[in-house]
Order: structure tokens, then C-alpha cells, then sequence
């Protein structure tokens, strides 16, 4: 799909929304792509 491909080219920067849990352990809460 062309439409597909672009969004793929266009996808630089990604985001993720971590938490840190009591454990100290990193949790990763949604993953936001940059259009």
C-alpha cells in the first residue's frame, strides 16, 4: 500500500510513555508515533 510506505518514511521521532514502578523497573505505558 503507497499510503503505507509513506507513513513509514515519515516515521521518524517515536515517543513512549514510561512509568516507573514501585520496583524501580521502567514500564512502558502507550508508544506514540510522530507523524
Amino acid at each position: 500500500m503507497c499510503g503505507d510506505y509513506n507513513l513509514r518514511r515519515e516515521k521518524r521521532y517515536v515517543e513512549v510513555d514510561v512509568r516507573f514502578t514501585p520496583d524501580g523497573k521502567i514500564r512502558p505505558l502507550a508508544i506514540n508515533y510522530d507523524k
